[in-house]
C-alpha cells in the first residue's frame, strides 16, 4: 500500500508540471493511457471526483467529462431503449451450445448499442439512462436450482458451458480493436448468487469451499482472464459472512489473484443493505467508505455520492478515491469519450444499423439454434400438405411477452407462435387460435385481473392509461402510461379541487363462457364500458365508491373494456377486479374445436409475468419471482390431458426460462419442444423447426427434473444432488439432451496427450457419421470423470464440446482440445487448483445421459 501511495505522489508531481505548462495531456490521444487518466484526475477537485462515483452523474463540464449514466442492459439485445433487435433470452442462447454464433449475436447487440448511443448524442440525450455504452451483461451465475426466477438470464447450470458462452458474449460485445471498446461488458453477479429473490438483500450463502471454487468461480475467472471483461458487478448477498459489496475474499480474487484491471460496480442500492440489513455501517456514507476501501469503484442506485464527505470525515483517504476513479475513467477513455470521434472506429456506425432486417434474420437463426426438441414419436417434421385445419391453443399461443423474457428490448415486429404457424402453413390451411385455458387457475373470489387475461400490445404492455387535466376527459391527454394491471395508485393530490380524469383501456382475453362478476373501487366518479355498452355510470359519485356488476360473456373473442375515471380527492387510485364463472361440467370449447382439426399445437409453460427478478408475484407455486413448484400448472395440464385423449396429433411447445416438470403427460404427447423465451422471431423459428425448414440443434443447458421432490432445499448453496454433475436421481430430460431429424454414429474415439507445458491437457478425437438422409448439426459433448473425487458420488463433468454440421451420409473426424483449466479441481489443503494424477475416464456422446464411447487416460 505504501508503494501505491509513493507512485501516486510521483504522478501528482508530474501532473503539476504538466498543468504549469498548460498541457492538456488527457486530451492527447498519442500519450500513454495511464498518464492521460492521471492527468485528468489531477485537474479535479475532491467534490468533482466524488460526483463521478455514482452511476448517474453530471460529469465535469469544465474538463469535458460528459454527464453520463453507467446503467445500460444488453442481456439478449439492447434493453429499455426503444425498438431494438430482441434475441432469445440468455438461457436460450446457452441452449445453442455455439460460442461462435453467440459472439456474432453479441457483436450485433453492441453495434445497435453504438448506433443508439451516437444517435442520442446527436439528439442531446446521451446522458440519459439506457443510452450509454456500459452494459451490465452478461449474467454468468450458475443456474443451480430451476426454481430461481432469474435463472433465465444465465447460460445454464454447468460452469464450463457457462464460461465458454460468457467469454464469447464478452468478446462479441467489446470488439477486437486494440485501443477502443465497441462497448463495455460487465460480469455479474459476483459471486454465489442465485436466489431466493425475496431474501437477496440479506441472504448469507455459505457453500462448501470445493463448490465455491469448482462451480461458482470458473466462469467469472474465465471472463476476467480470457475475455478481459471491462467490469464486474458485486452481488447483493453475503458470501462466507461478508456482504459481496465489501467482501475481502472476492476483491482479493479480482485484483490480486486474477489481475483484473477494469472497474467494479455495486448492484443497485446494495450499499444501502450494509446499514439497513447487514448492520455493517451506520449510514450511507459509512457504507460507501467501506465499499470503496474494499475495492468498489462505482455505486449504483443513487444520484449523489457521499465520498467527499467520507474523505473529509477521515473515513478514507483521497488517494483511494483517485485509485477507484482511475478505473472508471479508464473505461471511458477506452470507449473513446475523450478522443475526436473520427479516431474511434465504432463512432461512425449509423442509426440504420439498429433493428435492421439483417439483424432480424440473425435473431431468427439464433432462435432456431436455441430450440430444443425434447421428444418426437415420428410426427415431426410436419408435412404441411397433410393438415387442412390446425388448432394453435394455450395461454402462450399468441403472447408477445413469452417471446421476450426479462431485461428485454422492444421488438418492432414480434412474431408470436400463432402468427408464425399461420404464415408457415399458408392460405391452404385454416389455422385457428384459442386461449383454451389460463396460465394458472384463477381463485374463486373477486381479485385483480391477472395479466395473462389481457391482450399484449407490441411492447408487451397490456393496459393503456391516458391522463387529462380536466374532470371530463376532454381534449388531448397530457400524459400516457402503459401498465400490465387494471389496478392503479398514484400519489395523493393533497387537494380536493384538483381537476384530473383518466381513461383506462384494455382488451380482455376470456377463457370461459358464462357470467363474470366484476367490481370497481375508486376515489371519485367512474363509468365502465364493455365493448361499446355503458354498464356502470357512477360519474357523479364522490369519495370512495365501490360498485359490483355482472356481465355474460358468450364468445371467446377479445373483449374491449374501458374505465373512465374522475378524480375526487385523496389518492388517485382505483381497481377493476373480477371473478371467473364457476368451472362448467360442459366440454371446454377448445376441446370441441380440436376434434374437428388435423393437428393441435399447444403453447403452454410459464411466462416472464411469473418468473423473474424480485417480482410482486404471489400466485400458488410462485413467490417473489421464484417458483416453489416446478410442475406444469394444473390448469394447463388438465387441458393438455383432455386434448391428448383425442385422436388428433398433438405437439406441445413449452415456453419458459427454466425447467418445467410434466412427466405424467410425456406419453400423451406426440412431440415436445422447448422454446424458452425465443425473441422477436420466435414464432417463425418454432414453425421452421416443426415443418422441417430447420433441423433442431438446441441442447439443454440444464437438467429437467421430474418433480419438485427431486430438489434439495432452495436456500442451500451446496451442490450435493444438484445439476447433472451431482444429481442422484433420474431426470425427466438430461443436461445436453436434444433430438435431431438426423441420426449420428460415433466411432474411433482417441485421446492424444499434450506436453506438460501446454495449456492444452489433451486432444480428444472422434469419428462421427450422419447415418440419416437429412443434413444436420451434432453437438459432440466430452465429459470427464476424475480418478479421485471429493464426493462419493461417481460424477462426470463437461470439459469440451463442438457443434459440427455433417451432411447426410458424411463422416467427419472431430477434434476437441481440452484445456488444463477445464479439468483442474480445487484442493482445500493446498489452497490451490490442481489436476489429479491417475486414471481419468473420458466419455463422448450427444448428451450427459447418451454416452457413445469411453476411454481411459493416465495423467502423471
Amino acid at each position: 500500500m505504501k508503494a501505491k501511495r509513493f507512485l501516486l505522489s510521483i504522478g501528482t508531481i508530474f501532473l503539476c508540471i504538466c498543468n504549469a505548462s498548460g498541457v492538456e495531456l488527457y486530451l492527447d490521444s498519442e500519450a500513454p493511457l495511464d498518464e492521460r487518466i492521471n492527468d485528468l484526475i489531477g485537474r479535479m477537485t475532491l467534490d468533482e471526483k466524488s460526483s463521478l462515483l455514482v452511476n448517474t452523474n453530471e460529469g465535469v463540464e469544465r474538463l469535458g467529462i460528459p454527464a453520463y449514466d453507467w446503467w445500460n442492459e444488453a442481456l439478449h439485445g439492447i434493453a429499455r431503449a426503444g425498438y431494438a433487435t430482441v434475441f432469445p433470452q440468455a438461457i436460450g442462447l446457452g441452449a445453442m451450445w455455439n460460442p461462435s454464433l453467440l459472439e456474432e449475436v453479441a457483436t450485433v447487440i453492441s453495434v445497435e448499442g453504438r448506433a443508439k448511443h451516437h444517435q442520442a448524442k446527436r439528439d442531446g440525450n446521451a446522458h440519459e439512462r439506457y443510452r450509454g455504452l456500459t452494459f451490465w451483461s452478461p449474467n454468468i451465475n450458475i443456474f443451480r436450482d430451476p426454481r430461481w426466477g432469474r435463472g433465465q438470464e444465465t447460460y445454464g447450470e454447468d460452469p464450463y458451458l457457462t464460461s465458454r458462452m460468457g467469454v464469447a458474449f464478452v468478446k462479441g460485445l467489446q470488439g477486437e480493436d486494440p485501443t477502443y471498446l465497441r462497448a463495455a461488458a460487465c460480469a455479474k453477479h459476483f459471486a454465489v448468487h442465485s436466489g431466493p429473490e425475496s431474501e437477496r438483500h440479506h441472504f448469507y450463502a455459505d457453500p462448501e469451499e470445493v463448490d465455491f471454487y469448482n462451480t461458482y468461480l470458473p466462469a467469472f475467472e474465465a471472463l476476467a482472464n480470457e475475455a478481459n471483461v471491462e467490469a464486474f458487478m458485486m452481488a447483493y448477498n453475503a458470501v462466507y459472512g461478508e456482504p459481496c459489496s465489501i467482501s475481502s475474499k472476492l476483491y482479493d480474487l479480482l485484483y490480486n489473484k486474477w489481475g483484473f484491471e477494469g472497474h467494479i460496480v455495486s448492484d443497485c442500492e446494495s450499499l444501502g443493505d450494509l446499514h439497513q440489513h447487514y448492520n455493517r455501517a451506520l449510514n450511507e456514507m459509512e457504507a460507501e467508505a467501506l465499499a470503496l476501501e474494499a475495492g468498489l469503484c462505482l455505486k449504483c442506485g443513487e444520484k449523489s455520492s457521499n465520498v467527499a464527505e467520507a474523505v473529509r470525515s477521515g473515513l478514507i483517504p483521497e488517494w483511494l478515491v483517485d485509485q477507484r476513479l482511475f478505473r472508471l475513467l479508464r473505461t471511458q477513455f477506452r470507449l473513446g469519450f475523450f478522443d475526436i470521434q473520427e479516431m474511434v472506429p465504432y463512432a461512425s456506425i449509423p442509426y440504420s444499423e439498429n433493428d435492421s432486417e439483417t439483424h432480424s434474420a440473425l435473431a431468427r437463426k439464433a432462435a432456431q439454434s436455441s430450440i430444443v426438441l425434447l421428444q418426437n414419436n415420428g410426427l415431426l417434421p410436419l408435412q404441411k400438405a397433410e393438415y387442412k385445419k390446425v388448432l394453435v391453443v394455450g395461454p402462450n399461443a399468441d403472447s408477445v411477452e413469452v417471446l421476450l423474457g426479462n431485461y428485454s428490448g422492444t421488438p418492432s415486429n414480434p412474431v408470436t407462435l400463432f402468427k408464425g404457424i399461420k404464415e408457415a402453413f399458408g392460405a391452404d390451411t385454416e389455422v385457428v387460435l384459442m386461449t383454451g385455458c389460463e396460465l394458472l387457475e384463477s381463485p374463486d373470489y373477486l381479485h385483480s385481473i391477472e395479466p395473462w387475461f389481457l391482450d399484449s400490445a407490441v411492447n408487451g404492455d397490456k393496459v393503456f392509461y391516458e391522463f387529462f387535466v380536466n374532470s371530463e376527459i376532454q381534449g388531448e391527454a397530457v400524459y400516457k402510461h402503459h401498465s400490465n394491471s387494471m389496478s392503479y395508485r398514484f400519489p395523493s393530490s393533497n387537494s380536493g379541487n384538483r381537476q384530473i380524469s383518466l381513461r383506462i383501456s384494455a382488451n380482455l382475453k376470456p377463457t370461459k363462457l358464462g357470467k363474470y362478476e366484476f367490481r370497481f373501487s375508486g376515489n371519485g366518479g367512474f363509468r365502465i364500458y364493455v365493448g361499446e355498452v355503458l354498464l356502470v355510470d357512477a360519474w357523479e359519485q364522490t369519495g370512495f365508491t365501490t360498485r359490483e356488476f355482472e356481465y355474460e360473456i358468450n364468445s371467446l373473442e377479445l373483449l374491449p373494456v374501458r374505465v373512465e375515471y374522475r378524480h375526487d380527492e385523496g389518492s388517485l387510485s382505483g381497481s377493476l377486479e373480477w371473478k371467473l364463472p364457476k368451472t362448467s361440467t360442459s366440454e371446454n370449447p377448445a376441446v370441441a374445436i380440436a376434434k374437428d382439426c388435423d393437428l393441435i399445437i399447444f403453447a403452454g409453460g410459464l411466462s416472464p409475468i411469473l418468473e423473474g427478478e424480485e417480482m410482486q408475484v404471489q400466485f400458488e407455486g410462485f413467490d417473489g419471482g421464484d417458483r416453489t413448484q416446478i410442475e406444469l400448472p394444473t390448469t394447463q395440464a388438465k387441458l393438455l390431458k383432455e386434448l391428448s385423449q383425442l385422436e388428433v396429433p398433438l405437439v406441445y411447445v413449452n415456453f419458459s426460462g427454466s425447467a418445467v416438470a410434466f412427466p405424467s403427460l410425456i406419453e400423451d404427447m406426440d412431440a415436445v419442444v422447448q422454446a424458452w423465451y425465443p425473441g422477436q422471431q420466435g414464432g417463425h423459428a418454432i414453425a421452421d423447426i416443426l415443418l422441417g425448414k430447420s433441423n433442431p440443434v438446441g441442447r439443454l443447458p440444464l437438467t429437467f427434473y421430474g418433480s419438485t421432490d427431486d430438489l434439495p432445499p432452495f436456500d442451500e448453496y451446496g451442490m450435493s444432488d444438484r445439476t447433472y454433475r451431482f444429481f442422484k436421481g433420474q431426470p425427466q430430460f438430461a443436461f445436453g439432451h436434444g433430438l435431431s431429424y438426423s441420426t449420428f454414429d460415433y466411432r474411433s474415439f482417441d485421446i492424444a496427450q499434450s506436453s506438460a507445458d501446454s495449456e492444452i491437457a489433451f486432444i480428444a478425437s472422434v469419428e462421427v457419421k450422419n447415418t440419416s438422409n437429412c443434413d444436420g448439426e451434432e453437438v459432440i459433448q466430452l465429459y470427464v470423470r476424475e480418478p479421485e473425487i471429493v464426493r462419493p458420488l461417481d460424477i462426470k463433468s463437461l470439459c469440451g464440446f463442438k457443434k459440427v454440421f455433417i451432411e447426410a451420409g458424411e463422416t467427419k473426424v472431430v477434434q476437441i482440445p481440452v484445456t488444463r483449466k477445464a479439468i483442474q479441481r480445487w484442493n482445500a489443503e493446498t489452497d490451490e487448483y490442481e489436476i489429479h494424477h491417475g486414471e481419468w475416464k473420458l466419455f463422448v456422446g450427444s448428451a450427459s445421459d447418451d454416452i457413445r464411447l469411453g476411454e481411459l487416460l493416465n495423467l502423471e
